[in-house]
């Protein structure tokens, strides 16, 4: 899964790093906290995060990735006694041992995928029947 906040610079810009660290450290504590201990989840840069669920076939993996997504639109961060609440978009490729020459091919599918969801709309996880 690749995974990205959506509108992230905005929540920098109109409430300060610190609640954007905030955001960035909560997406991390759900997506550790509701994945098996074998999945890897890491953070890719910026406000990316990239999460490998080992040996999940696609249905699951976009299961997976829809889980997440729906958890993280649920959060609530206080900020200056306003609430915020923000989303994800979620790309989905897997590995099927044939479908990709390298490890790097499998991340670039992912990362256009998160960016077909982000074109359409944000707030959706999109994956390719591959």
């Amino acid at each position: 899964l690749m995974i990205d906040i959506d509108f992230f610079k905005q929540i920098n810009d109109n409430y300060g790093h610190v609640v954007g660290d905030k955001v960035l450290k909560l997406v991390g504590s759900i997506f550790s906290t509701n994945l098996r201990l074998e999945n890897i989840v890491s953070r890719f840069g910026g406000e990316e995060f990239a999460i490998l669920l080992r040996g999940a076939p696609l249905e699951k993996a976009r299961q997976v990735g829809e889980r997440l997504r729906s958890l993280v639109e649920q959060q609530i961060v206080i900020s200056k006694n306003k609430q915020l609440t923000f989303t994800i978009s979620v790309g989905v490729a897997t590995f099927t041992g044939k479908n990709f020459a390298t490890p790097e091919e499998l991340l670039l599918k992912a990362d256009e995928l998160l960016y077909g969801a982000k074109q359409n709309g944000r707030n959706k996880t999109m994956s390719d029947a591959a």
